[in-house]
């Protein structure tokens, strides 16, 4: 664990910022594995060594961490080598997490298998008509309108115009 947080330090002063749009470089990549293993194998072994103590929660945080690590390293090594982000990236991580997050050679081609097309899945088909939905349903900013003054105000205007029209009909048929 400590090296993990040692190359995490190192690879720090070069990190590109979390909400970067995709790694620009092997190191980038590198940089953003690490930091995924250490952030979710320090939860996962905090969360689980109350429970089943220290000795099993290794090698579960470990697990943990490798698969984060495959999702986000996997991805971040293929944007870089692609130049640029789009399904396919992200089913790359998928693969990537499939094959550390396997305990056996005989999980790793399900695990692969499973982790893809769910990654597939979600970019492809779900997660587009979810940014439509919320495109869709996002309050809009509303426009900022003058008041209005009355139509009788404005001489010239349509509806003055129209109204001394109504008003000279009306006399004339005698409403008044």
């Amino acid at each position: 664990m400590l090296w993990s947080l040692a190359l995490l330090a190192s690879a720090e002063a070069h990190a590109p910022p979390l909400a970067a749009p995709r790694a620009t470089s092997y190191q980038e990549a590198a940089s953003l594995a690490t930091l995924s293993f250490t952030l979710v194998a320090s939860v996962a072994f905090g969360a689980s060594a109350g429970q089943c103590g220290v000795r099993q929660s290794l090698p579960l945080a470990a697990r943990w961490g490798a698969v984060s690590a495959g999702f986000s390293g996997g991805r971040a090594l293929t944007q870089v080598a692609r130049a640029r982000d789009d399904v396919w990236c992200s089913v790359a991580g998928a693969c990537a997490a499939g094959l550390l997050g396997a305990s056996s050679r005989g999980q790793i081609a399900p695990r692969v298998a499973t982790f893809a097309a769910m990654a597939y899945l979600l970019e492809a088909q779900l997660l587009p008509r979810l940014r439509e939905r919320v495109s869709d349903s996002a309050p809009r900013p509303s426009r900022v309108r003058r008041p209005r003054r009355p139509p009788e105000r404005r001489e010239g205007s349509v509806f003055a115009r129209l109204h001394r029209v109504v008003d000279r009909l009306n006399h004339e048929l005698g409403h008044y």
